[in-house]
């Protein structure tokens, strides 16, 4: 009787192919891993860029929804009051909206940009001057503040912290969107922004993933002189 072989993996064949294995594994996870962190990345620039462009939307289609518990004062910052005027009865208007980040640029606050109807008859022979004339002021109604999606940092292009400004206003003269921007914090006086500097500004904010994303960083800018959502852009590789 012949004797048969039985032919099988050797023990080193065996740990050459669980090492081989495990190695694709590895790899495998790790790319699936990087184009989850790439994805996010995208997602939280796209969601920053059109939160921007939100706002000039919703200047430009404003809605007054204050009710009678709401009221125009001189302060800089109006908050609720208890008694107030009924809609349509105040003179106070809804002009638009401002933008600033805040806690060391780690998010975005936008609020409410309210004036008052001139009295007398002031000059006003553009739509900066119809917009001082009106005494903007920042009101507390319908304040939105907002963090970048996953941890995403905002810098400007020397990687400080990305501290701006920017109010998005429609003319009460032309009824036309103005935009003005400018490094820095909130002015206590909105009518000091309102300068030839500051409405052909650009901001540009990096979006920085903080280590982990790979690739290029992306930023995105306010073009002051481009005053409809047109005005946000973004930008790809080189510009940060």
């Amino acid at each position: 009787m012949a004797n048969q072989k039985i032919s099988g993996f050797t023990i080193i064949e065996a740990m050459l192919f669980l090492s081989i294995s495990g190695i694709l594994f590895v790899g495998l996870i790790a790319g699936i891993s990087t184009n989850i962190n790439n994805q996010r990345y995208r997602d939280s620039v796209t969601s920053f860029a059109g939160l921007l462009q939100q706002q000039y939307s919703e200047v430009a289609n404003i809605r007054n929804d204050r009710t009678a518990a709401w009221r125009c004062e001189a302060s800089v910052t109006t908050p609720d009051a208890e008694t107030g005027q009924a809609r349509g009865t105040t003179d106070c208007v809804v002009l638009g909206k401002y933008i600033r980040t805040i806690d060391n640029a780690t998010k975005l606050e936008i609020g409410t940009v309210i004036g008052s109807e001139p009295t007398g008859n002031p000059v006003i022979d553009s739509d900066s001057a119809a917009l001082i004339a009106y005494m903007p002021k920042v009101s507390s109604f319908d304040l939105l503040t907002y963090e970048p999606e996953w941890g995403a940092l905002l810098r400007d292009t020397e990687d400080h912290p990305a501290n701006f400004t920017a109010i998005i206003l429609r003319s009460p003269l032309s009824g036309l969107l103005r935009v003005f921007a400018m490094p820095g914090p909130l002015p206590a006086n909105l009518a000091d922004m309102m300068t030839t500097e500051a409405a052909r500004q650009k901001l540009t904010t990096c979006i920085v993933a903080d280590g982990w994303q790979t690739g290029s960083t992306q930023a995105v800018v306010i073009d002051a002189a481009t005053a409809g959502a047109n005005g946000v852009i973004t930008q790809g590789e080189n510009a940060c």
